[in-house]
């Protein structure tokens, strides 16, 4: 499966520390030793995060809500080309 979001490109993401069911978020997860940030589907259930790829070859992520921080809502991605071409354009 082709992931949502190519290889090399550009999201554009929203700041804000709260997201809806299914959206598409940038997630900070609190590691033991050292903190990660991903970008997947959340689904809040029985009082954890559900982090979940787009691929189905990889299995949720689940998390306590104490262990994670919404950083923000994806709004749009664009692959490495259309980046390119946004950047030359506004920037």
């Amino acid at each position: 499966m082709e992931p949502l979001i190519p290889d090399k490109g550009f999201v554009f993401v929203r700041q804000q520390e709260e997201v809806y069911n299914s959206e598409i978020a940038l997630v900070k997860v609190f590691g033991e030793y050292e903190d990660e940030v991903t970008i997947k589907r959340v689904r809040f259930r029985d009082g954890k995060v559900h982090l979940i790829s787009e691929n189905p070859e990889f299995e949720p992520m689940v998390y306590e809500l104490r262990r994670i921080k919404i950083l923000g809502k994806v709004v749009e991605w664009l692959s490495e080309e259309e980046g390119h071409r946004y950047l030359k354009e506004y920037l």
